[in-house]
């Protein structure tokens, strides 16, 4: 019988509730080509506009039934439900306004 050995480098990483987590060891030319991420958040109105935008989509194609099958799936009441389906009644170029609103450093949207 033959016997083969790999050797690899790794690294721990400390990941949520204290556990942790195998990521492979860039090599230096990696490193390199790799994009550092953008600083900030998306603002809240703009991904509550997204999700109303999917949740339209869904209900247009017939994954879902009504906004109520909506609420019920998301755990939010009607109301909350319509809320946020009340921002795709929005004109669309001020729709597309609040898609693209800068990302949020620190603090409040």
């Amino acid at each position: 019988m033959t016997e083969i050995t790999i050797e690899t480098q790794f690294q721990l990483k400390n990941a949520r509730h204290g556990r942790r987590r195998i990521v492979p060891k860039t090599r230096p030319e990696q490193a390199e080509a790799e994009v550092t991420p953008t600083e900030g958040r998306v603002p809240r109105v703009a991904r509550l506009m997204a999700l109303a935008i999917h949740f339209e989509r869904l209900v247009s194609e017939g994954h879902v039934k009504d906004f109520a099958d909506i609420a019920r799936l998301g755990h939010v009441t009607r109301a909350r439900a319509t809320q946020i389906m009340n921002l795709t009644l929005l004109a669309r170029d001020i729709q597309e306004e609040i898609l693209h609103l800068p990302l949020v450093e620190a603090g409040r949207d």
